[in-house]
């Protein structure tokens, strides 16, 4: 970013003497803390690539943080901030500008290494969802459509089997296999969203650990990247933090034999849920908690091996086969996470 740019940015928000320290961390949008002296700030380059209407994303947060302003008042709730135009985007040239508080004395951590924090991130996230069980979950925008839709993404498997690289649908057969068994799974998830006892929620849709805030006691402060949060079920958030915390490798791994799952993780993933949120799920969505993990790690092979047989349009990938890697990575780890369950 030029210095033009950030004398525009500094104008807006009224900040005099700042300093601008680039944050490494996240993968899609561009990342800033701005110091002044009298208070820290984050600055985002929203990516406008992945998130196209930002202007929903914060329609979205506009709405939360007024409802929780009056429902919930304690409530750290790390919604963006008005600049002086009374907007809380600004658009310089092509890009999109947003600015957050800075929560002084927090903390991300990269992985979930330890299951107490795996245990407090599951809390955090299911404690974010339970304050916001008042709110109309219908009135939020629905930034990515289909989303965590099962029944698309094995559609959309379909699809590219028709018409993606044919060696690549040849040296691939054997995955392909399996997760073709796997449809049953697909069966499942249909049934569970058209059960009456499952709810459409305010959901966060993106858990993994490094989205929590943590304090020097590893205590949960606040959930952050709140771009994906929108109208869904809780299977996505509880599934989407087995998929990221149960193992101790990456959906990057390429040796699989490091795969595996630790079950103290299953364990700490479902009690810090159910804390926050148990009294506020049905019977029939408690017995389909660990569902909810099948159902992510099983859709992420799918969306992995649908790009890898199309040529890596979405994810792309940095060396031949990355999203054959993913997809065999992801595939191993349904069929251990099953194991782990019987």
């Amino acid at each position: 970013m030029n210095d033009t740019i950030f004398q525009q940015l500094a104008a807006a928000w009224n900040w005099q003497q700042a300093h601008y320290v680039p944050i490494a961390a996240g993968l899609i949008n561009r990342t800033w803390k701005v110091i002044t002296p009298e208070q820290n700030w984050l600055l985002q380059g929203v990516n406008t690539q992945v998130f196209p209407a930002p202007e929903k994303i914060d329609a979205n947060l506009q709405l939360l943080k007024n409802y929780l302003s009056q429902t919930e008042p304690d409530y750290l709730f790390a919604a963006p901030v008005a600049h002086r135009g009374g907007s809380s985007l600004l658009k310089l040239d092509d890009d999109v500008y947003r600015v957050f508080p800075w929560i002084e004395g927090s903390h991300t951590v990269p992985v979930a290494d330890q299951s107490q924090l795996a245990m407090e991130a599951a809390r955090c996230f299911g404690d974010f969802t339970f304050r916001l069980r008042g709110f109309p979950a219908k009135k939020l925008h629905t930034i990515l459509p289909g989303f965590h839709d099962l029944q698309l993404r094995y559609q959309q498997l379909e699809l590219a089997l028709k018409d993606g690289q044919a060696n690549r649908i040849s040296e691939t057969r054997e995955m392909i296999a399996v997760l073709q068994d796997a449809q049953y799974l697909v069966k499942k998830y249909q049934s569970f969203i058209h059960h009456p006892d499952a709810s459409i929620r305010v959901t966060h849709h993106d858990t993994k650990i490094s989205n929590v805030l943590f304090d020097d006691k590893h205590k949960g402060l606040a959930v952050i990247d709140l771009d994906t949060v929108m109208p869904g079920y809780f299977i996505s958030d509880v599934g989407d933090m087995f998929r990221t915390y149960v193992s101790p490798v990456s959906e990057e791994e390429k040796n699989l034999d490091l795969i595996y799952v630790r079950k103290e993780y299953n364990t700490a993933i479902a009690k810090g849920y159910l804390h926050a949120m148990g009294t506020e799920l049905s019977t029939f969505e408690q017995d389909h908690l660990f569902f909810g993990g099948e159902m992510l790690i099983y859709m992420q092979a799918l969306r992995f091996l649908t790009d890898y047989l199309q040529m890596d349009v979405y994810y792309g990938s940095s060396y031949p086969g990355q999203n054959r890697v993913r997809a065999e990575n992801q595939t191993r780890l349904l069929l251990l996470f099953q194991e782990s369950l019987r």
